[in-house]
């Protein structure tokens, strides 16, 4: 892998099974997407690695920096919609 080259990243973390990835790769799946600017994209990786391992502030640091990024919060109050069922009703 090349230095900055997102998108081979992705493709090798992508190369990882779901149930494989720790949170660490979650993490930085996370990050690459929020190079990419599909802020909520990132936002599910790190509630992914929220759930995996959740006593890791910069978890919940990027998973806020990511949903605020994204216009989703000006739409709507945060809350639980149909189609993202990864995001629960705590904030």
């Amino acid at each position: 892998l090349c230095k900055g080259d997102i998108d081979q990243a992705l493709k090798s973390y992508n190369l990882i099974p779901q149930h494989r990835r720790a949170p660490y790769i979650l993490h930085g799946m996370g990050q690459c997407y929020m190079n990419k600017g599909e802020f909520m994209e990132a936002a599910k990786h790190f509630h992914q690695a929220i759930q995996r391992e959740p006593r890791k502030f910069y978890h919940h640091w990027n998973f806020a920096l990511a949903w605020f990024s994204t216009d989703e919060i000006s739409h709507r109050t945060i809350t639980q919609s149909r189609d993202e069922d990864w995001l629960e009703t705590r904030i």
